[in-house]
């Protein structure tokens, strides 16, 4: 049977559910140190995305070749439309393609959760 929505509230578990969310972003905003990101950034991002966050690492041609672009962190809006999370599961899981080709490893077994949140801080700074 359909539930009809007759301008009633929402149910309190839905409520809760998004505040958690809210929260949870709050949270993740303030939970990484940037000073302490630079140098993951420097060790494990720069290879690919550069030193200064433009995308122009020194296996960014090699990337290319492959038709993979690393993405300019400097972009403020770009890096503006995706969120923390969004960020953080980049970073720990990897991402693909379209192709289900891997544009970017999974850092999750390498970094701690705590340096990849210290890393998503100093990739906010790269875009101001």
């Amino acid at each position: 049977m359909k539930r009809e929505s007759r301008g009633l509230p929402k149910p309190w578990w839905y409520m809760a559910g998004i505040g958690c969310v809210l929260l949870t972003t709050a949270l993740a905003a303030s939970r990484g140190v940037a000073e302490r990101g630079r140098p993951v950034y420097q060790r494990y991002c720069a290879p690919c995305h550069g030193s200064s966050g433009t995308g122009s690492g020194y296996n960014a041609p090699a990337l290319q070749e492959l038709k993979i672009t690393p993405r300019n962190h400097t972009q403020k809006e770009v890096m503006q439309r995706l969120t923390d999370e969004e960020l953080y599961r980049a970073i720990a899981y990897g991402r693909v393609d379209l192709r289900k080709r891997a544009v970017m490893p999974a850092w999750g077994r390498t970094l701690t959760p705590e340096q990849i949140w210290d890393l998503i801080a100093y990739i906010r700074t790269l875009a101001r």
